[in-house]
């Protein structure tokens, strides 16, 4: 345990002899208790990973230089038993145009299924949301082929139940 002052910066100690902590300036950094539990900004991590400390921010960047360049991205993996992982689903930070003097980027939302991994949902710079569309052009833009089937429930018991919808059927002849 780090006590009174302390004449270096980082310190690691292998405390009661089951649990790794760093220490920066006699400040707790880093601990992974004896069942494997990480804590960062906490000394009693709860689960596999903890981060507490107010608001947590993860920092991911990279230099786009077209746009559809991946700016970032969390990948939701499964390991399939043969030492490599499948990408389950997948949240990512695109760059939406050069990125010179005009910088825009959108998320996208992509799942696997049938083993075809595919973008399903983006959200655009202006805040546009496209399912079946990578250029939405309103608000809620849905694109496909065939029969296109929306939902919209109103859960109110009380008052006015109001559920609208605009249908925009394009003819192709």
């Amino acid at each position: 345990h780090v006590t009174g002052v302390q004449t270096c910066a980082l310190a690691i100690y292998n405390d009661s002899g089951s649990d790794f902590t760093i220490y920066q300036d006699a400040t707790q950094r880093l601990k992974i208790d004896s069942s494997g539990n990480v804590g960062i900004g906490t000394s009693s991590p709860s689960s596999l990973l903890t981060l507490q400390n107010g608001v947590i921010t993860q920092r991911i960047s990279t230099a786009p230089t077209s746009s559809g360049t991946v700016i970032g991205s969390i990948k939701f993996q499964s390991d399939n038993s043969y030492s490599s992982y499948i990408d389950a689903c997948s949240i990512q930070a695109i760059s939406l145009s050069n990125w010179g003097s005009s910088r825009e980027s959108g998320l996208t939302f992509s799942t696997l299924s049938n083993s075809v991994f595919a973008e399903r949902v983006l959200i655009d710079n202006n805040g546009n949301v496209g399912i079946g569309t990578s250029s939405p052009a309103s608000l809620l833009d849905v694109s496909g082929s065939g029969n296109i089937t929306a939902t919209i429930r109103s859960t109110s018991t009380s008052g006015a139940r109001d559920a609208k919808l605009r249908l925009n059927i394009a003819s192709t002849g």
